[in-house]
């Protein structure tokens, strides 16, 4: 598979997501469908803020654990967290200014990183992207 590939399989599977919302009490699927994020952070991942882990979900489904893990730069004991992804693609050298599709894309707010998506298109300075949020409403 060529990366263009990859990332187009990505992108297609993030689109076959849209409109999907959690449960009324926050859990979701994507939890329920496999014990990876057990694997992954340690714990269950099913009824938390999941943007972040969401992202890692879409790499792990599409291209398995290993190589998931491999492209996020997560391990074992790691963190669902927005910022400490953020940090992990920083700290591996992979922190680009200019996304492209396919990328994890992380968004401030406040003076912080506090939420992330994967880029679905690129258009100029057009970014569109594919996130997962809690619904509070």
């Amino acid at each position: 598979m060529t990366i263009l590939e990859a990332k187009q399989k990505l992108v297609n599977w993030c689109n076959s997501q849209v409109g999907y919302h959690e449960s009324w009490d926050g859990t979701n699927k994507y939890g329920a469908e496999s014990d990876w994020d057990l694997k992954l952070y340690g714990f269950d991942a099913s009824n938390v803020p999941w943007c972040d882990w969401f992202c890692d979900y879409a790499y792990i489904y599409n291209f398995g654990y290993d190589l998931a893990v491999k492209m996020t730069f997560q391990h074992a004991g790691g963190s669902a967290l927005c910022r400490r992804s953020a940090e992990l693609y920083q700290q591996n050298g992979h922190w680009f200014s200019v996304p492209e599709v396919g990328d994890q894309i992380f968004f401030y707010y406040g003076g912080e990183i506090n939420h992330t998506g994967i880029v679905t298109v690129v258009n100029g300075d057009e970014i569109c992207h594919f996130c997962r949020a809690r619904n509070t409403n």
